[in-house]
């Protein structure tokens, strides 16, 4: 093992090869598994470096640090995916993030069906309820809900 560790000359090279090689597998796989070990090879290169460490002490504190990091790194992980989306609930959910936004109508709604500015897009759109009212260009909606491309609206309460 010996050997192996000299390979670049200083262990603290061959750590910090081994770290940054396992560090960029985990970014090429992003599992988790990989991000405590790389951490912990890049810690025993600094210590190595630093304290000019024995050969089993290098290993010792190369398997105990990597299975700590990778075992806190994996309750965590777990533990976050657990407690679920966090205080951006409609983070990805856009159609949902619309629902209560005011909108403009931008051309009159005959039958209950027309189009509305949200910004600097126009949106087909819907009475809610079935309802047929008539609605001026111009008119302030608020939308209800999302039904595929077409937005459900109703007068501002």
């Amino acid at each position: 093992m010996e050997q192996v560790l000299t390979m670049f000359g200083d262990p603290a090279w061959t750590w910090l090869a081994l770290g940054l090689v396992l560090l960029i597998l985990e970014l090429a796989t992003g599992t988790l598994f990989l991000l405590g070990p790389g951490a912990a090879a890049l810690l025993v290169a600094a210590a190595a470096a630093l304290f000019g460490m024995s050969t089993t002490t290098q290993l010792v504190v190369f398997a105990v640090v990597a299975v700590a990091l990778t075992v806190a790194g994996r309750s965590k992980a777990v533990r976050d995916a657990l407690q679920g989306p966090g205080d951006r609930p409609l983070l990805n959910r856009k159609a949902e993030q619309l629902v209560g936004r005011r909108v403009v109508a931008s051309e009159p709604f005959e039958g209950g069906e027309g189009a509305v500015r949200l910004n600097d897009t126009r949106y087909l759109a819907r009475l809610a309820d079935g309802r047929t009212d008539a609605v001026a260009e111009g008119a302030a909606l608020e939308i209800r809900a999302v039904e595929g491309v077409t937005l459900v609206v109703s007068p501002p309460q």
